[in-house]
């Protein structure tokens, strides 16, 4: 059963399934409700640090907050 009528929606439905909603952390999910584009502007900000941190071995993250973006950098060091 998919939640949705769009076929190209129904992987998303399968994940929902098999892992679950993703949660954000306490931090995100205020910033989420209050001011989405911070979040959003956050979320990039992260990401194209995680490019400049490819093959690293170590990364320490200082002052990460909730640490909920530590898990999208937790994928680009060797």
């Amino acid at each position: 059963m998919t939640g949705t009528v769009e076929n190209q929606y129904d992987s998303h439905f399968e994940l929902k399934q098999r892992k679950g909603l993703a949660k954000l952390g306490v931090e995100k999910n205020a910033n989420w409700h209050g001011d989405p584009k911070r979040l959003i502007f956050v979320l990039s900000r992260y990401k194209f640090v995680a490019k400049m941190l490819s093959g690293k071995q170590n990364v320490l993250e200082i002052g990460c907050g909730d640490a909920f973006n530590s898990l999208p950098l937790s994928g680009y060091g060797e």
